[in-house]
C-alpha cells in the first residue's frame, strides 16, 4: 500500500529536509508552498532523486482561503504522515510590526495547524474504508 506524507512549507529549510527524508524512506509526498516556481522545482528535484510521486498544492496557509483550498484538494486522500511546517518570520521589532502581519502569523501557527490536523485525523476513517490517494 502506498504511503503519503503531507508536508506544509516544503520549499526550503526543514520542510524541504522532511520532504527529502520521507521520500528517501519510500513515502510519496503531498507538498505545499506559496511560491509556484520554487515548489515545482523542489517537486521535480525530489521526483528525479527518489522516484516517488509528488503532488504539489500551491497555497498560502496564512490565509483562510489558502487553508480551505488545501483542504479541498486533500479531500478523499489518505494521509499517513503530517508535518505541519509552514511558517514565516517577521524581521522587525514587534512594536513596529504591522498588525496584519501579526494576524497572518497567528492564523498560520494556530488556526491553520488545527484545521489541517483535524482534516487529516478525520482521514483515518477513509483509510479504513479503503479510499486511496
Amino acid at each position: 500500500m502506498e504511503q503519503y506524507a503531507l508536508i506544509t512549507g516544503a520549499t526550503s529549510g526543514l520542510g524541504l529536509a522532511y520532504a527529502k527524508w520521507f521520500a528517501g524512506e519510500g513515502y510519496h509526498l503531498i507538498i505545499t508552498g506559496r511560491r509556484k516556481e520554487v515548489i515545482e522545482r523542489r517537486a521535480d528535484e525530489i521526483r528525479n532523486t527518489y522516484g516517488c510521486k509528488v503532488i504539489v498544492i500551491l497555497a498560502d496557509l496564512a490565509e483562510e482561503t489558502g487553508v480551505s483550498e488545501l483542504l479541498n484538494q486533500l479531500e478523499g486522500k489518505a494521509i499517513d504522515v503530517l508535518v505541519n511546517n509552514a511558517g514565516f518570520g517577521l524581521c522587525t521589532e514587534f512594536a513596529d510590526t504591522d498588525a496584519a502581519d501579526i494576524k497572518r502569523l497567528i492564523y498560520l501557527q494556530t488556526t491553520a495547524v488545527a484545521r489541517i490536523t483535524h482534516h487529516v485525523l478525520g482521514g483515518d476513517e477513509k483509510r479504513r474504508e479503503g479510499e486511496d490517494h
